[in-house]
């Protein structure tokens, strides 16, 4: 366990606190920035729980992350259904081609 070191403020000995996280520079885009701003509105003790950990970056990495995987996910599903529909009008094209 790390010690806990202080400095003097006036009358005060205020802890040397240090947020260590690996996501500093992690962009949170969209998804991150909603989320952000529910936990801070809505969700007031998971977003001071999440920034006392040092964990809110990571937290919002993952909802990026997961965000993004259902977004490709549901892009895929209608690339394929777009396709589907395609093909199909490709062969009644054909068959009213053929007549």
């Amino acid at each position: 366990m790390k010690k806990i070191t202080y400095h003097k403020e006036g009358d005060y000995l205020v802890p040397d606190l240090i947020m260590e996280d690996s996501y500093d520079n992690y962009q949170i885009g969209k998804y991150g920035r909603l989320r952000l701003n529910y936990i801070k509105k809505y969700k007031r003790g998971l977003y001071m729980e999440l920034m006392m950990n040092g964990t809110l970056s990571k937290h919002l990495a993952d909802i990026v992350n997961a965000a993004n995987d259902i977004l490709k996910e549901w892009l895929n599903s209608r690339e394929e259904s777009l396709l589907g529909y395609l093909t199909e009008k490709d062969k009644q094209h054909q068959l009213l081609s053929d007549v």
